[in-house]
């Protein structure tokens, strides 16, 4: 039971993060839509790596978490280095909306259940 509500507490959290950050970026609608999109695609891919136990392999030279983890950073960087279009638009993001979205990392307490039952691999 700890599993689904875990499941469940981080989709809510990945789909509201990803639409209140997306809702507030000061771009038109079919620019919204492909980022939506995009981070649905990451999301699911993570998703299906983690379920198919791809992030449990030890003897990958460079481990396929840290990959995904930098996957979004490097998209990000690269893109805002090469438009300033989409550096203004990130730029424009209000402080307190960015401060704000961390709340969301209250959840980890989850963690600390999953300890709590023995479910916490390592």
């Amino acid at each position: 039971m700890i599993d689904f509500a875990g499941n469940v507490v981080i989709m809510s959290v990945i789909v509201l993060l990803s639409g209140v950050l997306v809702g507030s970026l000061r771009v038109g609608t079919a620019k919204r839509a492909f980022i939506l999109a995009a981070l649905g695609a990451w999301v699911g891919l993570t998703m299906a790596f983690g379920s198919a136990g791809l992030y449990a392999d030890a003897g990958a030279t460079v481990p396929l978490a840290g990959v995904m983890f930098a996957i979004p950073l490097v998209a990000i960087a690269a893109v805002s280095a090469l438009s300033p279009a989409v550096r203004a638009a990130l730029l424009a993001l209000p402080m307190p909306l960015l401060i704000a979205l961390n709340v969301a990392r209250v959840f980890g307490a989850f963690f600390l259940a999953l300890a709590a039952v023995d479910r916490l691999g390592g």
